[in-house]
């Protein structure tokens, strides 16, 4: 299993904290029934049929709870997928840093913030 992007393949592992069994995982590619042609794959269509690597590791977890889980991803999640961890309680790690250092520390703050969050109120 991995991705078919020819540009940008991303992945994530989400394991559990304590014993690092691996909950679930998941990579950026299309929704069953959207072809994997070129021309999908082409920029000016692949950001609106993609599915994200974190979105689709969460979405196959099954019957896992990722309540304190780490997300191993290969590039830092977009703003709605850091959304989506933090939601899901789980924590992220990012395995590969790109060019995106402004994204990286927008995002980063709102991990920042939730583990903040969370330890004032445990």
């Amino acid at each position: 299993m991995r991705s078919k992007d020819p540009k940008t393949q991303v992945g994530c592992v989400i394991v559990d904290s304590k014993t690092l069994k691996i909950l679930s995982i998941g990579y950026n590619g299309f929704p069953p029934g959207i072809s994997n042609s070129v021309k999908n794959w082409s920029d000016e269509e692949k950001n609106d049929l993609v599915a994200h690597a974190e979105q689709n590791a969460v979405l196959l977890k099954g019957g896992a709870s990722l309540e304190n889980a780490i997300a191993f991803v290969t590039l830092f999640p977009c703003e709605d997928c850091a959304k989506m961890l933090i939601q899901v309680n789980a924590f992220c790690h990012t395995l590969h840093f790109n060019t995106y250092n402004i994204i990286f520390n927008t995002y980063n703050m709102l991990f920042l913030e939730t583990i903040i969050t969370k330890a004032r109120y445990s």
